[in-house]
Formats: C-alpha cells, sequence, structure tokens
C-alpha cells in the first residue's frame, strides 16, 4: 500500500461527507438543522464522524458559502444556503464536494 492510498480515502470521506450533509439539510424543514443532528444523519450513512472532524466540514461548507453556521448558546445551527443547493441538486460542481448520485439520495421523503 502507497502512502498516498490513505489521504485519497480521507479525501473521498470528506467529499461524501459534506455532500451528505447538504443532502439531509436540503431534506430538513427549512433546509436548517443543527450539528447534533446532523452527526446522528452521518451515522446512519456510514460516517462515523468526531465533532472535530464534523466541526470542520461545517467550517468548510461556510467557506465556500454552501451553508451558514449560527453560533448558539449550546449548539450551532446549520442552514443550507442556494449555492449549496445548487450542488446537493447537481446545478454546479464543486471541487471538496462529492457529486450526487440522482438514485441515492438516503434522506428522501
Amino acid at each position: 500500500m502507497s502512502t498516498a492510498e490513505p489521504s485519497v480515502l480521507r479525501q473521498v470521506a470528506a467529499e461524501d461527507r459534506r455532500l451528505r450533509i447538504l443532502q439531509a439539510l436540503e431534506w430538513s424543514n427549512g433546509y436548517t438543522s443543527n450539528a447534533s443532528l446532523l452527526k446522528e444523519l452521518l451515522k446512519t450513512v456510514g460516517h462515523v464522524t468526531s465533532t472535530h472532524v464534523l466541526a470542520a466540514d461545517l467550517a468548510w461548507l461556510e467557506d465556500v458559502e454552501l451553508i451558514r453556521l449560527t453560533k448558539q448558546e449550546a449548539f450551532s445551527v446549520v442552514k443550507l444556503t442556494a449555492a449549496g443547493l445548487d450542488v446537493v441538486q447537481d446545478a454546479r460542481l464543486l471541487p471538496g464536494v462529492a457529486r450526487p448520485d440522482p438514485e441515492d439520495s438516503p434522506f428522501r421523503r
């Protein structure tokens, strides 16, 4: 196994986690959720994620303006932006987020 393989696996996992976060927000009431709920939803699609990793993913998504992150007293509120909706609906491609598969959205109503 080359040393590049683990970094490639980490990158693919990060891209998929970010997509799954956007998909969860797309299907949430008001395109809004909290970080704790998103962490639990990620578990249901195979991403057992630490609070630190989730915070880093949310910060990255906010930096590229796909979400808005608002800190409340004990939790963070996460809201999908119009740009984030474009990415999750495959109307815009963005390096760092996996491209959605039209047949595979685990959070469909």
